[in-house]
């Protein structure tokens, strides 16, 4: 049943960060959404199945990991925003 209302819920967040005007493109936006509902199930079953202490360690890692790896793939410098926008410097 939870996981039934967890996949109502991100239909829902899909379809409301979709319509809402957003820096993201929209092929970003579904995947920033699809992680988190991953990430959410993950966490459904870890608690479900582990212990606490180890099921939030695992989520800790999990989310770490995702830092680590988008971190990685963003540029540096002070023109980030731009590079991300896809615009280039007037200046």
């Amino acid at each position: 049943m939870i996981y039934m209302l967890i996949t109502g819920a991100f239909l829902l967040l899909l379809v409301i960060m979709l319509l809402v005007p957003s820096v993201f493109n929209y092929k970003l936006t579904i995947l920033l959404v699809t992680l988190s509902y991953v990430y959410a199930l993950i966490g459904v079953f870890s608690f479900t199945y582990l212990h606490w202490a180890a099921a939030v360690l695992s989520l800790l890692a999990l989310a770490l990991v995702t830092a680590w790896i988008t971190a990685g793939r963003l540029p540096e410098g002070e023109d980030a925003e731009q590079i991300l926008k896809g615009t280039e410097s007037e200046g």
